[in-house]
């Protein structure tokens, strides 16, 4: 059984399109996770797992905007052409660029804040 499923899968990624295809994907998702742990290390969550639950329907739009972007760039760019790194760097960036729709649990500025920026400029 499992060299059927070994073939199965050796036959599905048999072409490099294939095989970019999964790759873009998966760098997609992890730029999405990376746009958590950058919004952690700026001090705007907790911790990344707390960028994303700490809005829950903002996550669900950037997850859904995430696979849109995936598609379309899979269906525009020259998929099959591209070189392995190419590949990752692009999915990455959709993954990173999907997620800046999810703006977290940030706080409210009050008046004074406000009034301490416009006194600055």
């Amino acid at each position: 059984m499992l060299a059927t499923l070994q073939a199965a899968i050796s036959k599905a990624l048999a072409g490099p399109a294939e095989v970019n295809t999964i790759m873009f994907i998966i760098a997609a998702l992890i730029g999405q996770i990376l746009h958590g742990v950058l919004k952690w290390t700026q001090g705007e969550a907790n911790s990344p797992v707390g960028w994303f639950t700490s809005n829950i329907k903002a996550t669900i739009g950037a997850f859904i905007a995430n696979i849109g972007i995936t598609i379309t760039a899979i269906q525009l760019l020259p998929i099959d052409t591209m070189t392995a790194w190419a590949s990752l760097y692009a999915g990455l960036l959709c993954g990173l660029g999907s997620d800046t729709l999810n703006k977290g649990a940030r706080p409210a500025w009050t008046p004074e804040q406000r009034a301490t920026i416009k006194e600055g400029t």
